[in-house]
């Protein structure tokens, strides 16, 4: 049964766009935080400084995430809440990648938390699209193939992040771990352009109560 339901989910084109889309967002979250002490060694920040903006990234995204839970469980606008999240996380990621200097570890916590606030609303907002475009599939197979093959990529996305810090940083803020993160948004931004994943739960749940 549930070979026959992971093969309809990946079927599905909305459902490929997203799966796309997050397993390549969650690999950047994932190996970001995997080597954000390398990533940040090279500007003069110490692996304590380091942990603490780790801390922040992901408290700033905790109060991000409960915000759009907020959000998309009162207007269900779960396309435009996705697709907005992931041209902000653009942004914010690029103003991270250009705040990383020496001796500026508020404007760097700043630029962390900025990131993390649009960085984990992503979370809710692709498995309730997932949802609504696989409906009536079960939430628990979408949910556990999207992390099942985000947390694969995630592991590539670690050892090429490894090997890209350690390289030159003179031509900051355009170094090669910064153009692969920048890069790999773009990607999703871009996968995204074309999904309109349909709100099939909303829709049968409306028929019911007109029933």
């Amino acid at each position: 049964i549930l070979k026959k339901e992971v093969g309809e989910l990946l079927s599905i084109r909305d459902f490929q766009l997203l799966l796309v889309a997050f397993s390549i967002g969650l690999a950047i979250f994932n190996s970001l935080l995997t080597v954000i002490n390398q990533w940040l060694s090279p500007y003069g920040y110490s692996n304590d400084e380091a942990g603490l903006l780790g801390g922040v990234l992901i408290l700033a995204g905790l109060v991000g995430a409960a915000v759009c839970a907020v959000v998309l469980d009162t207007y269900h606008n779960y396309r435009t809440v996705l697709k907005t999240c992931f041209c902000l996380v653009l942004i914010a990621l690029s103003l991270l990648c250009v705040a990383l200097a020496p001796n500026d570890f508020t404007l760097l916590a700043c630029a962390f938390a900025l990131m993390g606030f649009f960085t984990l609303p992503i979370l809710p907002a692709v498995i309730e699209n997932a949802v609504e475009c696989t409906y009536p599939l079960p939430e628990e197979t979408s949910s556990a193939v999207l992390f099942c093959t985000g947390n694969m990529i995630g592991i590539g996305f670690t050892l090429a992040m490894q090997s890209l810090v350690t390289l030159s940083h003179k031509d900051h803020p355009v170094t090669a771990a910064n153009s692969f993160l920048v890069g790999s948004v773009i990607v999703c931004v871009l996968v995204l352009i074309p999904y309109n994943g349909q709100y099939k739960r909303l829709y049968a749940e409306k028929i019911q109560g007109e029933g």
